[in-house]
């Protein structure tokens, strides 16, 4: 992640787990990925975060986040220096608003080109000028074809309005479910619903809906309590459910019907079977030319 907190944003403290970045050091990212590309599997992504709440401040020893549309400029600044860090053979001289940097990086570097790929998740306006000015897609929220498509319009207005030519995908999040008989996926997602721990619901959505505008804007018709729980059950964005050919179909119609390039699929039930069960939606996928095996384009994205 670029930093999002502190009174003076140029120093460093460096902390990664899990492959995730929080630095105020744009050589930290810049020199742990450069070794991450292999030659047989050059295939990885930056998702850029810039924070949402003040308890995530405070991990790191300051109060409140910096205001979220400067969070936006400071990432924007952070990306640039670190896509050239990545580039750029000779030293980088640069100094901006926020980062000040001298020198470069030894190789290796990353094999995919320009650089690897950049997502973000911002869906405030100032969230998607950033993506359009530095990202090559952004995950989007909606829970229906047509939401998807009106973000997907929003998008492109957006892009118009930074002068940007290239396209930025748009990537739905969604939850997918996939069953041998027909209905089966429903019942099951119905029983999910039915379980849910309301106590845990509760926690985790006070952070998320109370932190970011994008998501809280989409249940702020419903009092808390009934916010949490379509949050929990997943009612804001995209449910993909049925037989293997019943989910190919719905996914081949985001394509065909909106600005969709990737799906970001979530199996609400974390095991196995569930990756097994979506192996036969590829399958289809592929027989109507709309999904190839990474192995046959490169390992792209």
């Amino acid at each position: 992640r670029p930093p999002a907190t502190g009174s003076n944003p140029r120093r460093c403290r460096p902390a990664s787990r899990a492959g995730r970045f929080r630095v105020a050091g744009t050589a930290v990212p810049t020199r742990r990925t450069r070794g991450t590309d292999k030659p047989y599997l050059p295939r990885w992504g930056w998702n850029v975060v810039t924070g949402f709440g003040d308890p995530e401040a405070r991990l790191f020893g300051d109060e409140n986040l910096v205001e979220h549309d400067r969070r936006y400029a400071m990432a924007g600044e952070f990306v640039e220096v670190v896509k050239r860090l990545w580039a750029d053979e000779e030293a980088v001289d640069f100094e901006g608003d926020y980062y000040r940097v001298d020198g470069r990086i030894k190789a290796p570097r990353p094999l995919q080109r320009p650089h690897p790929l950049l997502v973000s998740a911002g869906g405030s306006p100032a969230g998607m000028a950033f993506a359009a000015r530095h990202c090559d897609q952004l995950v989007v929220a909606g829970n229906s074809l047509d939401k998807v498509r009106e973000t997907g319009h929003r998008v492109e207005s957006v892009l118009e309005s930074v002068g940007r030519a290239a396209p930025l995908g748009t990537t739905p999040f969604a939850i997918v479910i996939v069953r041998e008989e027909e209905g089966e996926a429903e019942e099951t997602y119905e029983r999910l619903t039915r379980s849910l721990n309301e106590d845990a619901t509760m926690e985790l959505a006070a952070d998320i809906l109370g932190g970011i505008d994008s998501v809280r804007a989409l249940f702020e018709e419903q009092g808390s309590e009934a916010a949490a729980r379509a949050w929990g059950s997943g009612q804001g964005i995209l449910k993909i459910f049925g037989t293997s050919e019943q989910v190919a179909r719905q996914l081949i119609a985001l394509k065909q019907h909106t600005a969709t390039s990737n799906v970001l699929v979530n199996f609400p039930l974390w095991n196995p079977a569930e990756v097994r069960a979506f192996a036969p939606v590829l399958d289809h996928l592929r027989e109507e030319g709309i999904w190839s095996p990474p192995s046959e384009r490169n390992y792209s994205w």
